[in-house]
């Protein structure tokens, strides 16, 4: 399949709203739509956020939002320059009464495919796969 990137952003605190604009805009030129889009923009916007909240020192250092489309896979990548990722990211949804603690179970939740990297920083690999016959179970 011909997989083209479609966004390479780099992101910080103040260019969140521009990088939830890229995902919604990538993934809706794609065609995707419904359940997936949702689960695309919330899952691909949870790593944004943690990787600007746990992982840029300040706007000099951001992360990067990298995407690319396939005709069977959306896949997102975010890299920032933190300490690196929990080595144990099969972690339970906290109790309702938590403030925090719901992005990584809610990336394992939404997307068919979470990889975590420690490479210079945390690097997160986020794919959902388009067609029924490709998603995991």
């Amino acid at each position: 399949m011909n997989r083209d990137q479609v966004v390479d952003l780099n992101i910080c605190v103040s260019s969140l709203p521009e990088a939830r604009q890229a995902i919604i805009g990538s993934a809706a030129n794609a065609g995707i739509e419904g359940e997936d889009l949702w689960a695309i923009v919330s899952a691909v916007f949870e790593a944004c956020v943690n990787a600007v909240t746990h992982g840029t020192k300040d706007e000099a250092t951001p992360a990067r939002l990298m995407v690319w489309v396939d005709t069977d896979k959306y896949k997102a990548v975010v890299q920032d320059h933190g300490k690196g990722c929990p080595l144990n990211t099969n972690i339970p949804m906290p109790s309702p009464a938590s403030n925090r603690g719901r992005g990584i179970p809610l990336m394992n939740l939404l997307m068919d495919e979470v990889r975590f990297d420690n490479n210079n920083g945390c690097r997160v690999t986020l794919t959902k796969y388009l067609n029924s016959k490709d998603k995991q179970t």
